[in-house]
């Protein structure tokens, strides 16, 4: 039985082709396309009424979508250079745990030595918190700039789907 995309699918119907049409072309059964159909959870659409037909110029959509690639780029940039900073600062917590170490290997209970291991294993302990901080934002960027990913997608899809009934009903 042959295969096909929704991509495929919305292509052929954006060409005018029916289910039927389609379903020939494919050399399939239409039952099986209406059954992708309903996976993709695609609905007849009706004729539709001056009411039915979206008013948003394309010009807007198009600004919205500029606007998005903006802010999903800049919370790109953002996360790569916390991710620099966080790489940066999990270099310096092991280079004070080093020190750390070396001071506490030290028999001598020099009183300049135990201050440079107390203000070390506070740094320490900050940059630790400053990190597990980091990671905190940095995964909640990822999922903001996810969800931004997946609103534009929608958007790009409603906007097909737009130019496809303006073509269809304005032409």
């Amino acid at each position: 039985m042959a295969k096909i995309t929704l991509e495929q699918y919305q292509d052929l119907k954006t060409n005018g082709l029916s289910d039927k049409e389609v379903a020939q072309n494919l050399e399939m059964n239409p039952q099986y396309l209406s059954q992708l159909k309903k996976k993709w959870d695609i609905r007849p659409v009706l004729s539709p009424t001056a009411e039915m037909i979206p008013t948003v110029s394309e010009s807007i959509q198009e600004d919205k979508t500029a606007e998005y690639e903006r802010t999903i780029k800049s919370l790109r940039d953002a996360l790569e250079d916390k991710h620099s900073l966080l790489v940066e600062k999990g270099l310096l917590v092991r280079e004070l745990e080093a020190k750390v170490e070396k001071f506490e290997h030290i028999d001598a209970a020099c009183e300049d030595v135990e201050n440079e291991l107390a203000r070390l294993r506070e740094e320490n302990a900050r940059l630790v918190k400053q990190g597990h901080h980091d990671n905190y934002i940095i995964s909640n960027q990822k999922y903001q700039l996810e969800k931004w990913a997946n609103e534009m997608e929608a958007l790009e899809e409603e906007n097909k789907a737009l130019k496809y009934f303006a073509r269809k009903y304005l032409a």
